[in-house]
């Protein structure tokens, strides 16, 4: 089952059932039957919310179980359970900035990325060029607003893994272990990049206030 997280990623509320509760070194952690929580994975951070009052501090893909990490244990049965949105869109945003402006700086400019952090305060890409000319910087910012600013759709699929061939899919390597089908984030005419995070829906969010 797809989770909502990935079907739904505006959604901030849902009803499920806390099939499994337990511990390990991290701490307590509960087992859901669905979740709009995203795990950490792909760059960017876990979503944050709470299972009934309890908080949850950090959700973790472990083998083939998603954990939600609590601050207090939980008993099974039926939750609510709700995401900090706040957080949620902001890495949203910034990670959705990030393939725009990955694909930018790699067709325009051929200049590839390296690696990306996204966090509360500030974000980093870093690409595989020497020195950028200030003029150079200049107009990649203005290429990356032009297309905040015309709305482009941004949009999800899944592929089979022998659709990777296709030059037009951009990637830095699928998750080890991975098996089965994998999923695209798309900006429309501009990129197409393997990844699990939940983007926003069109590039003017980007630069949008909170959702």
């Amino acid at each position: 089952m797809i989770p909502t997280f990935d079907r739904e990623p505006y959604l901030r509320q849902l009803e499920v059932e806390v099939t499994a509760v337990a511990n390990d070194e991290t701490g307590p952690y509960a087992i859901l039957s669905d979740t709009v929580l995203y795990p950490e994975g792909g760059g960017q951070p876990a979503d944050h919310g709470y299972l009934g009052n309890i908080r949850v501090i950090a959700v973790q893909r472990v083998d083939t179980e998603i954990r939600h990490y609590l601050e207090n244990t939980a008993a099974t049965g039926s939750a609510t359970l709700t995401l900090d949105w706040k957080r949620r869109f902001d890495h949203m945003q910034q990670h959705t900035a990030q393939h725009l402006i990955t694909a930018i700086a790699a067709d325009e400019f051929g200049w590839e990325t390296t690696s990306f952090h996204l966090g509360a305060s500030s974000s980093d890409i870093e690409l595989d060029v020497a020195v950028i000319a200030d003029g150079d910087l200049e107009s990649l910012e203005e290429r990356a607003a032009t297309v905040i600013h015309e709305a482009r759709a941004v949009t999800t699929r899944w592929v089979a893994p022998e659709e990777l061939t296709n030059g037009a899919i951009r990637s830095r390597g699928l998750p080890e272990g991975h098996d089965g089908d994998i999923r695209l984030v798309e900006i429309a005419r501009v990129d197409c990049n393997t990844c699990g995070g939940p983007p926003v829906e069109t590039t003017t969010a980007i630069d949008a206030g909170r959702a």
